[in-house]
């Protein structure tokens, strides 16, 4: 589900270890918004999760905001993305030189990288990076919709993932699945029955070619990231519908002037704002923990069902109670059907008094709370 509430298609753009099979990055986007810049790339790829201001607290919210059954706890699932490969490469080969610009390429002089364009594919063959993100992508989409349908989210209401929360369902599975999974082209000539995981292979490579260290910091991400100037007022900084604020900003308020703000195009949570000290500052979403309210995510799903209707031509009285035809109250049931449908409405003793929601209240039903649990 894109910003405005309609259904978007998606795509992801990807920079894949070829030697170990190592999802570097992987940033996920509308096929709209055109190739991500290589630059947010570089960032994925090259500063450690750990390092990143906020991590740990941007974790945590996006854990409580996805699926109620996650693929392992937020304690091991912090273990492992802090263990993730990451990487500057030497060389790096770009399927679109679009993405390529003067400011890339003297991001790549800097960090002493190599540019170079893809081969020609030849004709009835793909190329072995291409071959191993088609599988990727095959492999989590059928994740992605087993999720969806383990959280019970119907047709009725609307496109149930939102794209952050896709992207943090695709992070999750990349760190516990694909790395964890063998794959045949990962295999010793030698040892042609023992196909190894990306994650053992990286290993396996590491202790052989060795390492020469060269981290960055947490302060090159946001150094990484595309810039634009932005006015600070009073209730923050306003940048594609959102509303950014920190204290760090509070004494250089209505100064009258526009400020450097890096951000990343595909990652709402934080921007990184330049203060007079030289330094990039994170500065926070000022509704980043929305998802960790109580009901904000059924309230998100219910205006998705609204705006599903309303991009489908219903009226817009009919996703209210106004009147008590039989119209109106179908229309709002078959809404919230796919909110609640697994919801009963159970007596003092925890018996089931009636199975199914209750239609003569507008199809809003009695409030089960073991039902809710099952959301979070």
């Amino acid at each position: 589900m894109g910003e405005d509430g309609g259904v978007v298609p998606v795509t992801v753009t990807a920079a894949l270890d070829a030697a170990s099979g190592c999802v570097l990055a992987a940033v996920l986007h509308p096929p709209q918004d055109g190739p991500v810049q290589l630059s947010v790339l570089l960032a994925e790829m090259a500063v450690p999760r750990p390092q990143r201001p906020g991590w740990p607290a941007l974790l945590e919210q996006a854990h409580a905001g996805g699926p109620a059954r996650r693929l392992v706890s937020l304690p091991a699932r912090i273990e492992a993305t802090a263990a993730r490969p990451a990487a500057v490469p030497e060389t790096l080969i770009v399927e679109s030189t679009a993405a390529v610009t003067s400011a890339v390429l003297a991001v790549c002089e800097s960090l002493g990288i190599s540019l170079e364009p893809a081969p020609l594919r030849t004709m009835g063959a793909k190329r072995g990076a291409v071959r191993t993100l088609e599988v990727l992508a095959g492999l989590f989409a059928r994740h992605a919709t087993t999720a969806e349908e383990a959280c019970g989210a119907g047709e009725a209401a609307g496109a149930y993932w939102s794209m952050p929360q896709l992207q943090d369902l695709l992070d999750e599975w990349i760190t516990v699945r694909w790395h964890q999974r063998p794959q045949e082209q990962l295999r010793h000539p030698l040892l042609p029955r023992a196909g190894l995981a990306p994650k053992e292979m990286w290993e396996v490579l590491l202790g052989v070619a060795g390492m020469v260290p060269l981290p960055l910091a947490g302060q090159h991400y946001g150094e990484l990231l595309p810039a634009r100037r932005c006015a600070l007022t009073d209730s923050g900084i306003r940048l594609g519908g959102r509303r950014y604020d920190d204290a760090c900003l509070d004494e250089h308020r209505g100064r009258g002037q526009r400020w450097e703000v890096h951000h990343h195009p595909h990652d709402p949570r934080q921007v990184f704002v330049r203060l007079p000290d030289g330094l990039l500052h994170a500065v926070g979403w000022a509704q980043g923990e929305h998802t960790l309210h109580p009901f904000d995510e059924m309230v998100r799903r219910r205006t998705g069902g609204v705006l599903a209707r309303r991009g489908a031509g219903a009226q817009p009285g009919s996703e209210t109670t106004e009147g008590f035809g039989e119209a109106g109250r179908t229309a709002d049931v078959a809404a919230v059907e796919g909110i609640a449908g697994a919801m009963t409405v159970h007596d003092a003793d925890g018996g089931d008094a009636g199975g199914h929601i209750a239609r003569d209240t507008g199809g809003l039903g009695v409030y089960d709370p073991r039902a809710e649990a099952e959301l979070w």
